[in-house]
């Protein structure tokens, strides 16, 4: 049933991959190279021999983002833009000696509208439904950013709930999201848009390989 402000029309354009990656997030600004100094070794890159990793549990949070369609609200004339996604996040736990395993794995979807919408749609009759988001006018953020976000807040929300003292969480992105300070969480970026390194400073990166140590290059940033 049409509630009073219901727009008129609704209309549904296919996601089509051809126009970007949905997996991938849109390159940021080049990083200010005073956010990346190194603050070790008087600022030179170098390699050092460590002690073995003690047997702790090891968990990897990560998820993946799906736009599906694009949405468009009109009413009297003005339409709205909007955009149907989903994202799925999860963990894998590490227990030493054991195999790892899958933990808390769960998907949602969204309708993500511009300019204040909140219009739901019923749930369809193979039993997909769509959790509404709103993004407010004026706002600069496009629903396919939007989407993102939503993601990356429910990656934060579940490293934060993995965390414990024996157990470090691996959290693919970076820790700007996470909250409360002290908990055992690293970020990992795997996406490089620019690397502030010299061509000495790639070579060590180059030396580190699985369970070895590199050759004692050093470099210093640019």
């Amino acid at each position: 049933a049409m509630t009073p402000d219901a727009p008129e029309s609704v209309f549904c354009s296919e996601w089509a991959p051809t126009y970007g990656n949905p997996y991938l997030e849109a390159p940021a600004a080049p990083a200010d190279t005073d956010v990346a100094r190194i603050g070790e070794d008087d600022g030179a890159l170098r390699t050092h021999s460590v002690l073995a990793a003690p047997d702790a549990t090891l968990v990897f949070v990560d998820g993946v983002r799906r736009m599906e369609a694009y949405l468009t609200a009109e009413r009297s004339g003005t339409a709205v833009r909007g955009g149907s996604g989903a994202h799925g996040v999860g963990a894998v736990v590490c227990v030493p000696k054991r195999v790892p395993a899958f933990e808390r794995c769960a998907s949602h979807r969204y309708l993500v509208w511009e300019g204040g919408r909140d219009l739901g749609l019923p749930p369809h009759p193979t039993g997909f439904a769509w959790e509404v988001d709103s993004i407010a006018p004026g706002a600069d953020t496009p629903a396919e950013a939007r989407l993102q976000d939503l993601m990356r807040d429910a990656e934060r929300a579940l490293a934060e709930d993995l965390t414990a003292d024996d157990r470090l969480v691996v959290l693919d992105g970076p820790l700007n999201r996470v909250r409360t300070q002290g908990r055992h969480v690293v970020g990992y970026v795997k996406t490089h848009h620019r690397i502030p390194l010299d061509a000495d400073g790639r070579a060590v990166v180059a030396t580190l390989i699985a369970g070895r140590l590199g050759g004692g290059v050093e470099a210093k940033l640019f």
